[in-house]
């Protein structure tokens, strides 16, 4: 795929979308920012912001007075619990789960040098993506791709085609409460 195929999505640009077309500018941010390097670790770190930068659209775009909640810091854990209050995704309750496990292993993974139970919720947010939503092919699992690389990645999806994320309108200023763009 290339990038230069595909307009960048502005919210003019979502209009010209008919509801239910595949709009690949979130994945194609996803794929760029995901190591090809198999790390899992730094996979699991950037996959996080990219998610939390989806969460953060959300409630921006769900919000009243948006301005208020860019000058606020969330957590990750806060802005999920936000965002599925705000959210008409009841139909898709594995989101939600899959999110908190996600933390979870992120947690682990920052803030316990030791790492004792990383990868026990790694693996705990893989298995129950794969239980909810399907396991990946095991060809497609490689030393640089893998499940948790494909789970990641349908959660990032799903998240991003409910929102209709324009992946260009935010940055990581936005998401810590400090940018002026507006999602």
């Amino acid at each position: 795929l290339n990038r230069d195929n595909y307009p960048s999505a502005s919210e003019d640009a979502m209009d010209k979308y008919p509801k239910g077309t595949l709009y690949l500018e979130p994945l194609m941010k996803f794929i760029d920012h995901m190591p090809n390097s198999g790390d899992v670790e730094l996979a699991l770190l950037k996959s996080h912001l990219l998610i939390e930068e989806v969460l953060t659209h959300i409630l921006l775009k769900k919000a009243q007075n948006p301005q208020h909640l860019k000058k606020t810091q969330i957590s990750f854990s806060s802005k999920a619990t936000l965002a599925r209050c705000f959210s008409d995704l009841d139909g898709s309750p594995w989101i939600w789960t899959a999110l908190k496990k996600l933390n979870s292993a992120r947690n682990s993974l920052a803030h316990d040098l030791d790492r004792n139970d990383f990868a026990d919720k790694l693996e705990d947010f893989v298995s129950y993506v794969e239980t909810t939503q399907g396991k990946i092919d095991p060809s497609l699992v490689s030393e640089k791709l893998s499940s948790f690389h494909y789970s990641v990645c349908n959660l990032y999806s799903a998240l991003s085609a409910y929102a209709h994320f324009d992946p260009a309108g935010m940055g990581v200023l936005t998401i810590l409460g400090l940018g002026k763009k507006n999602p």
